[in-house]
């Protein structure tokens, strides 16, 4: 499969301070385009689909080359700026091979998702949310 940057849905939720991201049909070695989300100070995500063996993970960064990397189209596979994988409260990787609902420990800048690895059928769909301290 050739690797691809998926443009990420906004998604309005209709409650206040409530907002994220969607990211469809990231299939095996695919990323989700960057997004800046550090204005939330809660946030959740949610990864479901098919994963056909493959491995989902929140990556963050502080990096400002992320928002050159974001305006070239480049992959994360080729990304200049240093990413890392962000974790839930108890310190564990957000890499999942599984549908899971993560609250997301960090806040950083900038946020993406990739597809690792899979057969021909992953299929991922990944939902970040975010909630505005008021």
């Amino acid at each position: 499969m050739t690797e691809v940057v998926k443009v990420p849905t906004r998604l309005v939720t209709g409650i206040t301070n409530v907002e994220g991201y969607l990211w469809s049909a990231l299939d095996a070695d695919d990323s989700g385009q960057m997004v800046e989300m550090a204005k939330f100070s809660d946030k959740c995500i949610h990864i479901y689909g098919t994963p056909n063996g493959g491995t989902l993970t929140l990556y963050g960064s502080n990096d400002p080359r992320a928002l050159v990397d974001k305006a070239a189209g480049t992959l994360f596979g080729s990304a200049t700026a240093s990413w890392i994988a962000l974790t839930d409260p108890q310190g564990n990787a957000i890499a999942k091979t599984a549908a899971a609902i993560e609250e997301v420990l960090e806040n950083p800048l900038y946020y993406c998702v990739v597809s690792s690895g899979g057969g021909g059928s992953t299929a991922w769909t990944v939902a970040l949310v975010g909630k505005k301290s008021v």
